[in-house]
């Protein structure tokens, strides 16, 4: 089980998208920020690698999605 990431991190994608955060058994676990290339951000709580919790999810466009996700998916 050794090199997989535990703890606070930051790990940077070839493909541009960032993430700081928290981990646990190699997956975003606790409360984190992710960039994407497309200027996509999500600032809040991940559960087993999605967001799953209160978060803020910032679109390109501008649009702001603040509250409850369950599984990487918007519930208000």
């Amino acid at each position: 089980m050794e090199d997989l990431k535990h703890g606070f991190g930051k790990f940077v994608w070839e493909s541009g998208n960032v993430y700081e955060g928290e981990y646990k058994d190699n997956l975003r676990d606790g409360y984190g920020e992710m960039i994407w290339k497309d200027g996509t951000s999500y600032k809040g709580i991940w559960k087993c690698g999605v967001q799953h919790g209160k978060g803020t999810l910032v679109l390109p466009g501008g649009e702001v999605k603040q509250g409850l996700f369950e599984n990487n998916q918007y519930k208000g």
